[in-house]
Parts: structure tokens; C-alpha cells; sequence
């Protein structure tokens, strides 16, 4: 009898199994694009609105950028007060601009900017690099005496959606665009990341774009000495 019960549990179990390893829906929740699409706008808007009534101040260090940006524990990573994350999933240059009056009505000391790498997914270098300087532009307009601190795109594992051919030329159209600019300093973050294919190291990403731990703390090794001096 025993025995009996014992085989029937473990045939239960290999059936598990097999409808498990068949539909993997039965183990996480699967979406539709359209429902994630929905989700991030939600996230996106909440995430805004919690932004529009924060607290703002001349001392503050913002970090300005996408899910990159989203995911960092800043003020742990720098140890500052004064850091604060700006960052919302999913975000785009266009998106970025048109957020900034919410999130820049008090000018802060200093501005970290990560974004880019979102719109690689439609738009061209050309039409990210117009939009990329529209944006510069308008935060000198709000934020004339704020130090402006422009990251290069970070590296990825190439994809469909994303190449680093394409975020090499921007990143290099960036650095020469800035040079010699007043109160606005380009910094090299993708170096340091990549590995000798060019690509975003795998020991830095648990996804081939986005940072892990190890990610995370070597981005903080290149740019603590500007958060900080």
C-alpha cells in the first residue's frame, strides 16, 4: 500500500514536470506586449507623479536616465544624502525632456544624465543625437548654473534592437559636441564596462543591458570622483 502511494506521488510529480518544461506560463506570468506596454506606462506615470511632489533643493545631485539609472541604489552606492534617483524605466530622450520642468523647478548642484539607449530601438543615430541636443539645451535653459555631467551610452551584448556600433558614434558625436563646454563635462562610462569584443562585459549584466551588482559598482568606481569633488 505504501509503496503504491509512494509510485503514484512520484508519477504525479513527473507529470508536473513535463507540464511545466511545456508551458512555461504555469510557472510565471506571461504577458502580451500590449499588457507590458500597459504595465510600464502605469510605472511610468506613477513614477512621475512621485517625482512632481518630492522635495527639491539647491544641494541636490540628480541622476537623470532610464531602467539603468532606475535600478541603482544611489544613495547607498554613494553614501550621499544629496543623491537622488530620477530615473524611470523605459525612459527616452524625448521622455526625459518632457519631464524636466517637474523634476528641475529648484536648479540642483549637479545633474547626471544616462540616457539613449531606449531610443536605439526606433530611431536613427542622426535623429538621436538632434533629440540628445534638444535636451542639453533645455536644461541649460532651467538650470543655467547647475553642473551638467553627460554619461556615455553604456556598451550592450549585441542584439536585433541594439548595436554598439551605433552607440559608439554617438557617444563619440557626444564628447565632441561637449568639449570646451561651460559647466557641462562628458564622461566615459562605457570603456570601463565593455570587453575586448566591444560589447558590455558578462560578469557587468544578468541581461546583456542591463547592470548587475558587479555592473553597478564598477560604473560607481568611474564617476564617484564628480558625485563627490
Amino acid at each position: 500500500m505504501k509503496k503504491s502511494i509512494f509510485y503514484i506521488i512520484i508519477g504525479v510529480l513527473i507529470l508536473l514536470n513535463i507540464l511545466l518544461l511545456t508551458n512555461p506560463c504555469l510557472v510565471s506570468k506571461c504577458t502580451t506586449p500590449q499588457q507590458r506596454k500597459a504595465t510600464n506606462k502605469r510605472y511610468y506615470a506613477g513614477r512621475n507623479d512621485l517625482f512632481k511632489i518630492l522635495p527639491q533643493s539647491n544641494s541636490d545631485i540628480l541622476f537623470l536616465g532610464n531602467s539603468i539609472t532606475d535600478g541603482a541604489e544611489l544613495q547607498e552606492l554613494f553614501n550621499n544624502p544629496n543623491v537622488k534617483n530620477r530615473g524611470i524605466n523605459a525612459d527616452t530622450i524625448i521622455g526625459l525632456q518632457e519631464r524636466l520642468e517637474e523634476i528641475l523647478g529648484i536648479e540642483p548642484n549637479k545633474i547626471f544624465i544616462l540616457i539613449g539607449t531606449n531610443d536605439l530601438k526606433n530611431h536613427t543615430v542622426s535623429k538621436i543625437l538632434i533629440d540628445y541636443k534638444n535636451l542639453l539645451e533645455k536644461i541649460r535653459i532651467l538650470c543655467p548654473t547647475s553642473q551638467l555631467y553627460v554619461q556615455s551610452i553604456l556598451p550592450v551584448k549585441n542584439s536585433t534592437l541594439r548595436n554598439n556600433e551605433d552607440i559608439n558614434t554617438i557617444n563619440a558625436s557626444l564628447k565632441k559636441i561637449l568639449a570646451g563646454k561651460a559647466n557641462i563635462k562628458f564622461i566615459d562610462v562605457n570603456s570601463p564596462l565593455r570587453g575586448l569584443d566591444g560589447e558590455l562585459k558578462s560578469s557587468y549584466t544578468y541581461d546583456g543591458l542591463h547592470l548587475n551588482g558587479a555592473g553597478y559598482m564598477k560604473w560607481k568606481t568611474v564617476i564617484e570622483k564628480f558625485v563627490s569633488g
